[in-house]
C-alpha cells in the first residue's frame, strides 16, 4: 500500500496519518508538539480556491472507507472533520464557487450536520455549518464582513477598535 497519494493535494497528510495508524501494531501518544506547518504567503492552504483543493474530498472518502465499522466516536469525529473541510472549502472563495461545487459542499454539510454538532468539532465549525445549512448567502455576507473588519485592523490604529 502506498502511504502518500500524490493525486491528493489537500488533506494528503491526514490520509497518510490515518493509513499509518491503521497499519500500525502499536501507537504511542506523546503530548509534545512534533508536527509544524511553515505558513507563508505562498502556502497552498492559504491560497484562493481551486478545483485541485476538492481532492480533499477524495482523501475523506478513502478515510471513510478505512474507518467503516469502527466505533461511533471515531465515526462522529470523522464527520466533524469532514464537515469542517467542507466549510473551509466554501470559505476560500466567498460567493465565487461554481454552483455545482457550492451545492456539493452544502449538501455534504447538511447531510452530516447533526453528527458534526454532536462531535468534538470546534464551535466555529459547528456555527458556520449551521449557518451554511440555513443560508449560504448570509454565511458569505457575514464572512466577507468579518474579513473586511480584520483587513481594517491593518489599516487603522488597533486602539480605535477596542
Amino acid at each position: 500500500m502506498t502511504l502518500l497519494d500524490e493525486n491528493i493535494t489537500l488533506c494528503e497528510d491526514l490520509l497518510c496519518v490515518c493509513r499509518c495508524m491503521l497499519e500500525s501494531k502499536r501507537v504511542v501518544y506523546l503530548d509534545l508538539p512534533k508536527y509544524h506547518y511553515n505558513m507563508h504567503n505562498q502556502c497552498y492552504t492559504l491560497a484562493p480556491f481551486s478545483e485541485s483543493k476538492m481532492t480533499a474530498l477524495d482523501a475523506f472518502s478513502q478515510i471513510k472507507e478505512m474507518i467503516a465499522g469502527t466505533s461511533r466516536k471515531a465515526v462522529d469525529a470523522f464527520y466533524g472533520l469532514f464537515v469542517g473541510i467542507n466549510v473551509s472549502l466554501m470559505a476560500l472563495d466567498p460567493g465565487g464557487l461554481n454552483k455545482e461545487t457550492a451545492s456539493l459542499l452544502r449538501r455534504n454539510i447538511r447531510n452530516h450536520l447533526l453528527t458534526c454538532l454532536r462531535s468534538s468539532a470546534p464551535l466555529n465549525i459547528k456555527l458556520n455549518s449551521v449557518l451554511i445549512s440555513l443560508s449560504p448567502g448570509l454565511y458569505y455576507f457575514i464572512l466577507t464582513g468579518v474579513r473586511g473588519v480584520k483587513g481594517l485592523r491593518s489599516i487603522i490604529n488597533p486602539e480605535l477598535l477596542k
